[in-house]
């Protein structure tokens, strides 16, 4: 090889070495630029939720190394919630983060109150979350903790359960599910026992941070009790769900719940059992989500809200009580209720009296006799309204009867007209 080709390989081999550096120093100074940006977007979305809990959320410390960082925080909550040592002081969690060429690994753990750490083998509590971002900005992440008991000098006793928590989201979808087995307390302030937690939430984004989509809450048992009382809640569950379509949304609402309450030093027992089952359709979708923003503001005018409303009210809407149930002492009260608003073109609220006239509606009711002496309602009002045929009594059922309808601005309730 001449002297000139050994010169010419040189520099080919010079420039592939400068190529690789300057490609390889891109590549990591993109991969650091990348986990920042997602720490100090977890990082502004955490302020947010503290903001609208009145907590003080801090950084207190941060360490940064060329592949990751850590950033450790404290979470003080409000003085009002503060009724034990534990909640008191301020809540520590450190946030460790490693840097990827193609993803962000942050790991999230909680550190210990200085009354537990003597009882754990370490500062961190037993329970981790892990958040894999990656440069899609797609987020998969999961929450561990394993069965742990520690002795509080308030609380008493606690034993936590194992939970398991998968989530996942992007800009297309959030997609949550968390299993909690649950946790028990014993101490100078009673007994509480949660068994059987689980959420479920599968959101779409809707723009301007709203989502349409489910969540679900669900309790398998809470019993709570002290020298007094005891309670026991079963069978808990919230269903939730915003769907859209075209420009129109339809919020639904399924609720069920049993309660049992014993008062032992009275002798007193009382149990309750509800279910709720509720839609509103119809409304408009942009008029809604102005809406929901205006409700997160600090400072909201009168004249405002009164135009937020007309503008919701505008397209017209349906409320529809598909079912209610409820029992106390084994007493019931089922109904059911329908209402429809037309479209308007309403623009002063002092108008609003005028959609009387344009809202149509049926109902039905069917109540216990022994349910409503439980109730605060007069037993004179009763009869005379019985007395007057708006509603009717069955005797051998011993249950009180009534079916409402509502058309152009007058009630009727069992055929008779009731002046509004």
């Amino acid at each position: 090889m001449t002297i000139s080709g050994v010169g010419m390989l040189k520099k080919a081999l010079f420039s592939l070495f400068a190529l690789l550096v300057t490609g390889g120093a891109l590549l990591l100074g993109a991969t650091f630029i990348h986990g920042q940006y997602y720490l100090n977007l977890q990082h502004q979305q955490l302020v947010r939720m503290t903001d609208n809990v009145n907590a003080e959320l801090r950084l207190v410390s941060k360490q940064f190394s060329l592949f990751g960082s850590e950033h450790r925080y404290h979470l003080q909550m409000p003085e009002e919630e503060q009724a034990t040592p534990v909640a008191s002081s301020p809540l520590e969690f450190v946030n460790s983060a490693v840097y990827w060429p193609h993803k962000v690994e942050i790991t999230t753990e909680l550190v210990a109150p200085a009354a537990w750490q003597s009882q754990l083998d370490n500062e961190r509590l037993p329970i981790q979350a892990i958040t894999e971002v990656n440069f899609l900005g797609e987020i998969n992440g999961e929450v561990m903790m394993d069965n742990w008991l520690i002795e509080d000098p308030m609380l008493g006793v606690v034993q936590f359960q194992p939970a398991l928590m998968s989530y996942q989201g992007g800009a297309e979808a959030l997609l949550l599910d968390l299993n909690w087995d649950g946790f028990s307390i014993n101490g100078l302030a009673g007994e509480a026992r949660l068994a059987g937690l689980r959420l479920e939430v599968d959101a779409v984004p809707l723009g301007g941070g709203f989502y349409t989509g489910s969540s679900n809450l669900f309790i398998t048992s809470l019993d709570a009790s002290d020298d007094t009382m005891q309670l026991s809640l079963k069978d808990f569950a919230v269903e939730n769900g915003l769907t859209e379509q075209a420009d129109r949304l339809e919020q639904r609402i399924n609720l069920g719940w049993q309660a049992i309450s014993i008062n032992p030093g009275m002798g007193l027992y009382h149990s309750a059992q509800s279910h709720l089952k509720m839609s509103v359709s119809g409304l408009d979708k942009g008029a809604w989500m102005n809406a929901k923003n205006a409700s997160q503001q600090a400072e909201l005018s009168a004249e405002d809200a009164q135009q937020l409303l007309l503008a919701l009210l505008q397209k017209g809407l349906a409320i529809d009580i598909n079912a209610l149930k409820l029992n106390l002492q084994d007493a019931n009260l089922t109904a059911q209720l329908h209402l429809k608003l037309p479209p308007n073109e309403l623009t002063e609220f002092s108008q609003l009296p005028l959609l009387k006239e344009e809202l149509t509606g049926d109902g039905k009711l069917v109540v216990d006799h022994r349910l409503l002496q439980l109730l605060p309602i007069p037993p004179d009002f009763i009869q005379q309204m019985v007395a007057l045929g708006y509603i009717g009594f069955d005797e051998t059922t011993e249950q009180y009867r009534t079916e409402a309808e509502l058309q152009q601005g007058q009630l009727h309730l069992n055929g008779q007209a009731l002046p509004l």
